[in-house]
């Protein structure tokens, strides 16, 4: 059984374009392909910064888990 076959979630609301975000939604999205994933962010922010809350075991995360 895979992880759509009795999932009733049809869409998904990630709110946040950051790093946390879009990681969010990339994963949602490569466990859950059949799901709608919408990013929701700000046009007023700017670009803040990336990696400020990346660990060592993001590598791990984006090719080990999401492949």
């Amino acid at each position: 059984m895979d992880a759509t076959s009795n999932n009733p979630v049809r869409s998904i609301i990630v709110v946040g374009g950051g790093t946390a975000g879009f990681l969010a939604a990339l994963t949602l999205k490569r466990k859950l392909p059949a799901t709608r994933v919408v990013v929701l962010q700000s046009s007023k922010l700017g670009i803040i910064g990336v990696g400020e809350g990346s660990l060592r075991q993001l590598p791990h995360f984006l090719h080990g888990y999401l492949g």
